[in-house]
């Protein structure tokens, strides 16, 4: 009799598991229900976290095997976990997910690729938390497995050119054109593979690729070598249509010369310069570029001080007015002041601060407290354009190096 109800107990187990087996839904229906909760724009991210949290328990009740639908489940509960600022729990669910598809590599139901934009939303978790050293790692991991995987997606690219101003801000100039390389092949293959926005965004991204390429060869003092790169790449966007790049290049082109002390030449790269970002609308980039006409080249060789004053105040008819430019304007402006101050004082003109209308955009007396941090701007001036921040001049995050 007891041997009867153990095997009772033992036929109704299995028919419980063949049951709950016969109960989940295959990948493609998982995948579907999970997007849909994910994007729902009805629901609050706390019931979206809510409702795939409850997605979680029915697939681990019926014991289905580790997919590409689970691992997603939890990448999509760890960015939900990190837009409510719970950075502990984004990292270990993303780790979670990471773990799934590497412990069951090989597998059909598993698509190595997953792990390419999960090591790309681990590296934004360590950022969130301050943790440099694990966020790169991350990012490494990320174009690791996609150049492994010759996978040319947005999380690659990311990865990648995040890795390259990594390097650039760290004077690890060598490895960061090693990566600017490979960051501009892989946004090129981007760029080609989808629509109109992939083209965009690949294409720039692939021409902010070269020009931190090119800047590290200026660091390097590699003049020959960014020049003749520089020559190439102008060559390719004329004959690509892609007048919107150009302003940038012949700046830097601009650069060289007068760093090999060719100032006539120089001056004619940046009128070219200058003629492509104003078509291009660049207000901030044409600031810039009439600032260092000024300062660079009439101030500080050809010894004009009319002409240089001329031009530096002539840099602050442009402006933008965008809200996400305008912290970025507001600084390029201080420079240009920077500079027609610096310029007043080595010629002994010490009322100059009568002469500006910087009170327009700064408070007087805060100007006058603080002149000598002013002053000191100018001394970055020299490098502003070899830190091509998202592709355009301007100064990077304040590590950067004078030359």
């Amino acid at each position: 009799m007891a041997m009867q109800k153990k095997m009772f107990i033992l036929i109704c187990g299995a028919l419980l598991t063949m049951f709950s087996f016969a109960q989940c839904p295959d990948s493609d229906s998982l995948w579907k229900k999970y997007f849909i909760i994910y994007n729902g724009s009805n629901l609050s991210n706390a019931e979206k976290l809510q409702a795939l949290s409850d997605e979680e328990i029915k697939i681990k009740n019926c014991h289905k095997d580790a997919d590409s639908a689970q691992a997603l489940l939890l990448r999509m509960i760890s960015i939900l976990y990190f837009n409510q600022a719970d950075y502990l729990n984004s990292l270990q669910r993303c780790r979670q997910s990471i773990n799934m598809i590497t412990g069951n590599a090989g597998r059909p139901s598993v698509n190595p690729k997953h792990l390419i934009s999960n090591y790309y939303w681990l590296s934004v978790f360590y950022d969130s938390l301050n943790n440099i050293p694990e966020k790169q790692k991350a990012l490494d991991s990320c174009v690791s497995i996609a150049m492994r995987l010759k996978s040319a997606d947005i999380y690659c690219i990311r990865a990648l050119y995040a890795r390259v101003e990594y390097l650039f801000e760290i004077g690890d100039y060598y490895r960061c054109i090693n990566y600017a390389k490979n960051s501009e092949i892989f946004s090129r293959q981007y760029a080609a593979s989808g629509d109109r926005n992939e083209y965009i965004l690949g294409t720039g991204m692939a021409t902010g690729s070269k020009n931190w390429e090119i800047s590290a060869q200026l660091f390097l003092k590699n003049y020959e070598i960014a020049e003749k790169l520089l020559v190439n790449k102008i060559d390719e966007y004329k004959k690509e249509g892609l007048k919107n790049y150009l302003g940038t290049l012949y700046g830097q082109l601009a650069e060289i010369q007068w760093r090999k002390g060719n100032y006539e030449k120089a001056l004619l790269y940046f009128n070219q310069a200058f003629t492509y970002e104003k078509q291009a609308g660049n207000n901030i980039n044409c600031k810039i570029i009439f600032n260092e006409i000024g300062y660079i080249i009439f101030f500080k060789h050809f010894n004009n001080t009319e002409k240089a004053l001329l031009y530096c105040k002539k840099a602050l008819d442009f402006s933008d007015k965008g809200e996400s430019e305008k912290n970025r304007d507001a600084f390029e402006s201080l420079s240009v002041y920077a500079n027609i101050a610096n310029i007043y004082v080595q010629k002994n003109l010490f009322d100059f601060i009568d002469h500006l209308s910087i009170h327009r955009i700064f408070n007087l007396n805060t100007i006058k407290r603080h002149m000598e941090h002013i002053i000191f701007l100018f001394n970055l001036n020299c490098c502003r354009h070899l830190h091509p921040k998202n592709g355009k001049f301007g100064f990077g995050n304040g590590s950067i190096k004078c030359c």
